[in-house]
């Protein structure tokens, strides 16, 4: 079975206005931000990732946006809300991209493969 990772900037773990369970929502959104459709994730799906009821997921989503790191809009389908997309508002800051042997500059948060670990 494949594992990923989360990668959490720096700037993100020093937020002084946020607790664990907020850095890690606000890192996978991140992360999520940059996949070709963007961030859709339900609260149920933040709450299975760390463990919380949807509920509680739901106010946190809520304290993001009350402290603009995120937006969120809805999505529709034939006039139906049928989502909703979670978009950063936050400078994600410079991280370091592996891409074949090389290093570069980019702008988000990576997922990548870890050598050496067997998946």
């Amino acid at each position: 079975m494949s594992q990923q990772f989360l990668m959490v900037p720096q700037s993100i773990l020093e937020l002084k206005n946020l607790d664990g369970d907020n850095k890690l929502i606000l890192a996978k959104i991140l992360s999520l931000h940059q996949l070709k459709n963007g961030c859709i994730m339900s609260n149920g799906y933040i709450g299975k990732m760390l463990g919380l009821h949807k509920s509680s997921a739901s106010r946190r989503i809520s304290k993001l946006i009350k402290l603009n790191y995120i937006r969120t809009e809805n999505i529709y389908k034939d006039k139906v809300c049928i989502g909703r997309k979670i978009i950063p508002t936050i400078d994600k800051g410079i991280v370091l991209e592996r891409v074949g042997g090389s290093v570069q500059v980019s702008r988000g948060v990576v997922l990548e493969r870890v050598p050496n670990i067997s998946y």
